[in-house]
């Protein structure tokens, strides 16, 4: 029997290490293998004074933002933020994975890929407007997708 595969697609928000949790306790549940995604779209993201280290990471230094390597820098502090995810959760198997372009896209992109057999994501609850989805990301997913989504509800900071 084909073990399933579970993509776990992160972002650097505050809820990453609760939705990497959650994504992990259900692909448990499967045996699946388990796929980290964070996919690199604007570097002004992570440049902004409104990001939030996590898990540990701090990460990004002035000098990243200087220069021709911009984009490689990112994409290699992901990749030490999605290690550090697979080291909080305690399984070496864990598969880490950075891609480059449109968030919907390469998340899509990926699931096909890997063969994924569910996409788990993060919806803040301030997407919430009266039962109705509406974030960007999670709503183009759903609206795309072929393979069904998980959605890990993130508590608001109030």
């Amino acid at each position: 029997m084909k073990k399933g595969r579970i993509l776990i697609a992160l972002d650097y928000s505050n809820a990453a290490e609760i939705v990497a949790e959650k994504g992990y306790l259900l692909g448990a549940s499967m045996d699946a293998k388990i796929v980290l995604l964070h996919v690199v779209d604007d570097v002004v993201y992570y440049a902004s004074s409104n990001y939030d280290p996590i898990t540990g990471f701090w990460g990004f230094e002035p000098t990243d933002f200087i220069g021709d390597n911009v984009l490689e820098n990112i994409e290699k502090k992901a990749v030490f933020f999605l290690r550090n995810i697979r080291n909080h959760l305690k399984d070496k198997e864990i598969q880490v994975t950075v891609k480059r372009g449109n968030v919907v896209d390469e998340i899509l992109n990926t699931a096909k890929q890997v063969t994924a057999d569910i996409i788990v994501l993060g919806i803040n609850r301030n997407h919430y407007s009266d039962g109705i989805l509406v974030g960007n990301t999670s709503q183009e997913l759903c609206r795309h997708s072929t393979v069904p989504i998980y959605l890990v509800p993130i508590p608001r900071e109030d």
